[in-house]
């Protein structure tokens, strides 16, 4: 089950890093910070392995889009003006990032002009996308940890 466990530590790796490409591709990387956010822990049980990836909270608004109706937090947006360098004073950035709720408010996410920031043509789905990018990894360490169960069984069956 150990020599197993290494095989999950680096599917978990290969998926965070693959996460970490789709989310710079698609260009939310302005501060980095769900970039940082994603982690991976492997958890071994008598009769399991438990791959688990983290993130920030904000991953699901990523992953998803926000639809029309609610204005998101003036603040943050505040915040990624200024990280984007669009405004060169808080005044004008504060501006920015109403006018960008007030967008948001109204149509939702993606919006028509951040697809100006991709580089893949892509603004929502990095998760979904990287899990069928690595789909037949996934599907094959969930075999192989299938087989060693079974085989393990097997031998205890055996000595009995």
């Amino acid at each position: 089950m150990i020599e197993f466990k290494e095989d999950v530590e680096a599917l978990g790796a290969r998926i965070v890093d693959d996460l970490r490409q789709e989310l710079v591709t698609q260009g939310h990387n302005a501060t980095g910070k769900l970039s940082q956010s994603l982690k991976h822990k492997v958890k071994v049980e008598s009769n399991a392995i438990i791959l688990t990836i983290d993130a920030s909270y904000y991953a699901k608004w990523v992953e998803h889009g926000r639809r029309a109706g609610k204005r998101p937090p003036i603040e943050v947006l505040f915040n990624w003006v200024k990280t984007k360098g669009i405004a060169n004073t808080d005044k004008r950035a504060r501006s920015i990032a109403f006018a960008i709720a007030t967008a948001i408010a109204r149509k939702g996410t993606p919006l028509r002009g951040s697809y100006a920031y991709s580089k893949n043509g892509r603004r929502k789905d990095f998760i979904k996308i990287t899990l069928k990018k690595n789909k037949a990894d996934i599907e094959g360490a969930v075999k192989l940890f299938g087989e060693k169960a079974i085989r393990t069984i097997t031998k205890s069956i055996k000595k009995k």
